[in-house]
């Protein structure tokens, strides 16, 4: 059963639940067998002192007195207590069990005349119902005394008793599970703001930090791990503005030296190396735009429109496909512009790398297609085009046979990709589809 609840609060809150349960029976069975005995111990008491008045037994006498003075004293208390609903019974009977005097009808059945204590019910000494304590006596020879006390004073206390004890537990669970609830809901709400911040990590958004209002003063475990992941996370980010910086200054420099090489190759008339060259500028402009994604406020993440993204790359590659006898399909869900926490240009710039593949590989006559999906946890992005397709689909491998195959090879485009689906917390994804290859990039869905 334990097993069926996964929070450790709603684990504690059963605990809390069985052993609140558990100590309320038990005190409940303690206090009935201690009113049981206490009343029993009374009435045992109450019952010796009155057959000690009716028989005038002393410490030093052991001589009873005569049965005819006992039946007399009968007559007397029975006068005095009552008839059948009396709360005393009393009894004189011969050994035969044939009555002498009392306000019993008949002895009780299953009972042997020898001196003991008995319990029974009140309907078989003829006197109603309800449980009776008595004490059977031997008053003279061939004559036994009865004389009990009915059970109504225990019976009365276990009755008013186990409602206040029934209500009192009722109470107890009530009150322990609103604080159990009110410190799982309190708990709740600082797990989801860590998750939270979690989510925009992974969306691309490094600068998200744990709220200092989910940061309790008492420094509690919750407070102590959220101040640890915004360290965690400052430390990140500046690694990060650091790894960006030292790219920025690389790329510039490898632009400047590949922009000198360009000019010498067309000057040359090499025209091969100079579309070389005009490629590696390009990812060298990449590269500078991912650097700027946090040292630029111009390319700070925002809420951007997959759809409407898709459909303005797909506009200015639709002349492309056409020219090449490609029939070129999109398909953008109707009514979800499916938002994301992304940088516009990135966006832009991955899906025009994944078309220009496509473009690139794809026989003529054949098909290419952008789809936008969406599903509960995920917005996708899917290019597939009918092409030779790809010799692996690891992005390393692919990378490595990019730069044994050239600047023209998918490795370039493709590690472009990789890195705009990274910086964004995307996953990026291929499959051959024999023909052709199918890229994905699987954004994380906004909550």
């Amino acid at each position: 059963m334990i097993r069926s609840f996964r929070s450790p609060f709603q684990i504690s809150l059963l605990i809390n639940l069985i052993v609140t349960l558990g100590l309320a029976v038990i005190a409940g069975l303690a206090a009935i067998a201690a009113i049981d005995g206490a009343v029993d111990r009374t009435l045992k008491e109450e019952i010796r002192r009155d057959i000690a008045l009716l028989t005038e037994r002393t410490q030093d006498r052991d001589v009873l007195p005569p049965v005819a003075s006992l039946t007399a004293s009968l007559g007397q208390r029975l006068f005095d207590d009552g008839g059948k609903d009396a709360q005393s019974v009393y009894l004189l009977v011969r050994s035969d069990q044939s009555v002498v005097a009392g306000n019993a009808v008949t002895w009780p059945p299953d009972v042997p005349l020898e001196e003991r204590w008995i319990e029974t019910d009140a309907t078989g000494l003829g006197l109603g119902t309800g449980s009776m304590l008595a004490r059977v006596e031997a008053v003279d020879e061939g004559f036994f005394l009865l004389v009990g006390r009915r059970l109504t004073a225990r019976q009365a206390l276990i009755r008013n008793y186990v409602p206040v004890l029934v209500g009192a537990v009722l109470c107890l669970g009530v009150v322990s599970t609103l604080l159990f609830a009110l410190l799982h809901r309190r708990y709740q709400r600082r797990v989801q703001a860590f998750n939270r911040v979690f989510d925009r990590v992974r969306t691309g958004e490094i600068a998200a930090r744990v709220e200092s209002g989910f940061l309790t003063p008492e420094g509690d475990e919750l407070s102590t791990l959220g101040a640890n992941v915004n360290e965690a996370l400052a430390e990140v980010a500046r690694l990060m503005r650091g790894l960006d910086s030292y790219s920025q200054v690389a790329a510039h420099e490898l632009n400047h030296a590949v922009s000198i090489m360009r000019d010498r190759f067309l000057a040359a008339g090499d025209t091969g190396a100079t579309q070389d060259a005009e490629q590696l500028l390009d990812l060298v402009s990449h590269i500078l735009e991912l650097a700027k994604i946090e040292a630029t406020p111009g390319y700070a993440m925002q809420p951007v429109s997959l759809a409407e993204t898709a459909a303005s790359v797909a506009t200015l590659y639709a002349d492309t496909f056409e020219d090449r006898n490609i029939r070129f399909e999109l398909q953008l869900p109707p009514d979800d512009r499916m938002e994301v926490l992304a940088s516009a240009p990135l966006l832009a710039s991955a899906i025009t790398n994944l078309l220009s593949n496509a473009a690139k590989f794809a026989p003529e006559g054949s098909a290419v297609s952008l789809v936008l999906a969406a599903t509960d946890r995920h917005f996708s992005v899917i290019v597939q085009d009918e092409g030779p397709g790809v010799a692996t689909t690891s992005i390393a491998e692919l990378a490595g046979a990019g730069r044994k195959a050239g600047p023209g090879s998918h490795g370039f485009g493709l590690r472009h990709v990789q890195a705009v689906a990274i910086r964004h917390g995307a996953r990026l994804t291929l499959a051959n589809t024999n023909p052709g290859l199918k890229v994905s990039i699987a954004f994380v869905r906004p909550s």
